[in-house]
């Protein structure tokens, strides 16, 4: 506020401040773009592009056993606790029978799956443990466990 000089001492006149002077810019009519969308734990689903027709069907080779598309894709990590998590669950006998042939040094072991005393899988490997998962990687998929 601003006090006059000249004016007695009991007398006083207040001025106002001058006011500012604000600039107008015209406001744009068009609306904001959305924003983006926020996607938690997982890439963006692809965009839906042209429709290809589907790869065409391959006939099953005897060499390679038979793989379930809907079983678990991780096959570094151990077979054996799902097998016999599943088993235990749908309350089915799992028993495993191994067999080691050939030198002490370099042998193989044979171990096979039996599950309610029929033979569903068998694993060949150079240590029990991993004749064991092959055996049981088997059995699962003879099952039909997916």
């Amino acid at each position: 506020m601003l006090v006059s000089e000249k004016s007695p001492p009991s007398t006083r006149t207040v001025t106002p401040p001058p006011l500012k002077k604000v600039k107008a810019e015209p406001m744009s009519v068009e609306p904001a773009p959305p924003p983006p969308p926020i996607f938690f734990g997982s890439a963006p689903p692809p965009s839906p592009g042209p429709a290809r027709p589907p790869p065409p069907l391959q006939a099953p080779t005897m060499s390679m056993p038979r793989v379930n598309p809907l079983a678990p894709a991780q096959p570094t990590l151990p077979f054996l606790p799902l097998f016999n998590q599943t088993a235990a669950q749908r309350r089915v006998s799992v028993e495993y029978s191994a067999q080691f042939t050939g030198p002490s040094h370099a042998g193989t072991w044979v171990v096979r799956c039996i599950v309610n005393g029929i033979p569903k899988g068998e694993g060949k490997g150079s240590s029990k443990q991993t004749a064991k998962e092959e055996a049981a990687r088997q059995a699962f998929y003879a099952m039909g466990w997916t």
